[in-house]
């Protein structure tokens, strides 16, 4: 493959003259930690795409190559796809992996053979790595190692495989990765040639880019020093009017992979209000810049400084500092346990934030004996006003907790405690764990595992747990209630609950009220249908009353998803977390992955947590779509990240083929989205392109549901297709919302025999002018 230098900039002993000699001259505050002048000073600042850094022994991809790949059976194929350039808003061009179900069944970069001995010993494997998320929201970018993987054939021409697990996890912001051929050797001395690379993350259904990937004669350092503020990035400082008023910047850290921080050179400018004035109101940025030994420039980080006029308090301040607590104002203690100190903080009209080694802290706990203990926390100011919080310690005794599930932990032989219902499968018991399988799903409900004569009672809480793992990810539903034998066939205790069980063994945990209808004894189901036919284990099933100290906290978001343009800035619609005994947590809640870029389109999850004072961990997600079109109310209309934002059931087959998703049976769905966008009388226009064969009794249906208040049922535009064009036909359905409309969902089927072949591409459902 040729090296092609499109986007290279300069030549490196050019680009070294270039920068030396426009720094000539130069009045920049520059900060060498070290005393010495830099040889590689900063010039046109920070670049994310530098192309081949040097020239490459062998080129892959870098925007303007045509890469090919490896792709092996099952395995999703690559796609070039465009990202936006930091240093402008031209697109470039990278390629984007998307891992399936099973891990490392992933495609690679095709190398011809390339011979171990025909590379330099100094060579490297580099390339940039970038996450963008996850697939239908069954992996997270956090918590995810990778591996890099060279695959190829020893010296007798056996398949050989070098597996390295790459030092730094990849993260929603592009990183450089270097491997050296040193490191392959030791990962696999009798690896002779490489046929092929791959990246990928331990965690199935992953979508992620990769640019600049190459081979190199020898490492050069390409990688910029990284900035950390140290304090927030946003600050706010009092300007007193009787006084003279400086700014001290906090600073910030630096680190390069490469250099000690003595080495690296930092330059602090500023905006357009100039350096920061405390005696001149107004809103002032700090931008720090870096630059290494090698030349290289580490992306800028800004502090925005707020100078405000101090508050007139006349001639006598006599408003007492605020103490606020860190943590929930009671927190309940099991006898014998322990209790932590979560402490306060203090802020003061005046002094600002009071240092928290001066908030006093008295009151004893006493964690063996039960009891109710008062803590309280004090804090003064400069003239004197005292402030205080108080928090409440009750240190109790746990009661007996009783099991109301029989042989939930599959100790003994199944006979009638566990049965399958509504289909036929195996179930047996493999090493204590409950295995299920070769069954044919169906609906939700067929088959399921159910456990009878489970007696409630109506108003008492109570907490579902159990261990699942499935050969295949996928969900089961989870329902509490009464079978009947006639109509209406069921009596929920509970209402229905999905959930997305994977490949390892995790623990559930579903918390409910028992209804009225649990004045009679019920059952305890599993619905395994309605997805794939894979096998399904399950082990420590319990059903336990719940305590108040068991009872986990209430986090409640506004609104599950969200859609904004590109170039929108992301807004939290907020949350609120409030619990049974430690109150209104909400300002304990952690908040993971609303940093994201929207530059580019894309879809993101927000992870929200909280935990009380007994342990129990609360969390919820929020989906982020950036979209190009806002107008849009279809997500990943053109399948061009596969089925990421669309729910199945019913066993869908799903393949992509040239874009277009194609499938023979089940059903895809996007459900309750556009929340309180529409009114009654609105008309809306579903669009999509079809094609494809039917077999005699085949129908393919598509419908948008107007959802509407609780306890009325959603009213429907269903269209059928019960024949169907081999060549692609783009089909329009008018839709006229009704009154009373609360969200959207969407929903296109096949039903009918065996046999069935459908083309599906470019869903769109939009407002009608």
């Amino acid at each position: 493959m040729q090296f092609n230098n499109r986007k290279f900039k300069l030549a490196n002993a050019t680009l070294m003259a270039a920068l030396a000699l426009a720094m000539t001259g130069c009045n920049d505050d520059d900060d060498n930690k070290g005393g010495s002048e830099n040889p590689n000073p900063q010039v046109e600042g920070y670049v994310a795409d530098k192309g081949f850094h040097i020239d490459p022994t062998t080129a892959l991809f870098s925007g303007a190559e045509t890469p090919e790949f490896v792709v092996p059976t099952g395995a999703s194929t690559p796609i070039i796809t465009s990202d936006t350039a930091v240093k402008s808003t031209e697109n470039r061009q990278v390629v984007q992996f998307t891992t399936v179900a099973e891990v490392g069944l992933v495609a690679g970069f095709k190398l011809e053979e390339l011979a171990i001995d025909s590379f330099a010993e100094a060579s490297t494997l580099e390339f940039d790595l970038r996450s963008v998320g996850a697939v239908n929201g069954v992996a997270t970018i956090a918590d995810v190692s990778w591996k890099f993987v060279a695959e190829g054939k020893n010296g007798a021409g056996e398949n050989a495989v070098a597996s390295i697990d790459l030092t730094k996890a990849a993260s929603g912001e592009w990183q450089h990765y270097v491997v050296k051929l040193a490191d392959l050797k030791a990962a696999n001395a009798e690896l002779a040639s490489i046929d092929a690379i791959k990246v990928y993350p331990t965690s199935a259904s992953t979508v992620y880019n990769l640019d600049n990937v190459a081979i190199y004669p020898e490492y050069r350092d390409s990688e910029g020093p990284v900035l950390t503020l140290k304090g927030d990035a946003v600050m706010t400082q009092l300007n007193y009017a009787d006084a003279v008023d400086t700014f001290e910047d906090p600073g910030y850290t630096v680190v390069d992979n490469v250099d000690d921080a003595s080495a690296i050179v930092v330059k602090t400018t500023y905006g357009d209000t100039g350096e920061v004035d405390g005696d001149k109101n107004g809103q002032y940025q700090i931008i720090y810049s870096s630059v290494d030994t090698a030349g290289n420039y580490g992306k800028p980080v800004t502090r925005i400084v707020n100078i405000e006029a101090a508050p007139d308090v006349g001639e006598e301040d006599e408003t007492p500092p605020v103490v606020t607590l860190v943590g929930p104002s009671t927190v309940r203690v099991q006898l014998g346990g322990v209790y932590t100190e979560q402490g306060a903080t203090a802020q003061d009209n005046i002094d600002g934030a009071i240092e928290a080694n001066k908030v006093a802290i008295s009151g004893q706990v006493d964690v063996n004996t039960v009891g109710n203990y008062t803590i309280t926390y004090t804090a003064t100011d400069a003239a004197g006003n005292v402030g205080t919080a108080t928090r409440t310690v009750i240190v109790y005794e746990a009661g007996e907790v009783t099991n109301l599930i029989v042989n939930g932990d599959f100790e003994a032989e199944l006979g009638e405690t566990w049965v399958l219902q509504e289909g036929v499968g195996t179930t047996e018991i493999v090493d204590g764990q409950l295995v299920i399988s070769d069954y044919k799903p169906g609906a939700s409900w067929q088959p399921r595992l159910v456990q009878s004569n489970v007696k409630f009672e109506v108003g008492e809480t109570y907490v579902v747990s159990f261990d699942a793992k499935v050969g295949e990810a996928r969900n089961i539903v989870l329902q509490v209630g009464e079978l009947l034998t006639t109509d209406p066939w069921y009596a929920p205790f509970m209402d229905d609950t999905t959930v997305a069980i994977t490949t390892d063994m995790t623990r559930h945990s579903v918390q409910f009220t028992a209804k009225e209808a649990a004045a009679n004894a019920g059952h305890v189901i599993f619905a395994i249908g309605g997805g794939a036919a894979t096998p399904v284990t399950l082990d420590n099933i319990s059903v336990t009353t719940v305590t108040p100290e068991m009872i986990a906290p209430e986090l409640t978001l506004e609104g599950d998803t969200v859609r904004i343009a590109v170039g929108e800035q992301y807004v939290e619609p907020g949350y609120e977390a409030m619990d049974n005994i430690d109150g209104d947590l909400t300002a304990s809640v952690d908040v993971v992955g609303d940093d994201f870029d929207t530059s580019v389109p894309g879809t993101h999850v927000i992870t929200y947590s909280v935990e009380d004072s007994h342990g129990n961990i609360s969390t919820a997600k929020r989906t982020v779509y950036v979209v190009g079109d806002v107008s849009e109310l279809i997500t990943n209309g053109d399948f061009s990240s596969e089925l990421d934002g669309w729910l199945q059931f019913n066993g869908v087959d799903a393949s992509f083929v040239e874009g277009a998703l194609k499938f023979s049976t089940g059903v895809i769905k996007q459900e309750r989205f556009a929340k309180g966008q529409f009114v009654g009388g609105e008309k809306l226009m579903l669009s999509f392109r079809l094609k494809g064969a039917f077999t005699p009794g085949g129908v393919f249906k598509a419908g948008v549901h107007a959802e509407m208040p609780e306890g009325t049922p959603a009213v429907s535009t269903w269209k059928d297709y019960p024949t169907i064009s081999a060549d692609w036909e783009k089909i329009e359905i008018p839709v006229t919302l009704p009154e009373g409309v609360e969200s959207l969902s969407l929903e296109m089927l096949i039903a009918g025999p065996a046999g069935q072949e459908v083309y599906l591409d470019d869903v769109s459902l939009k407002p009608v002018n």
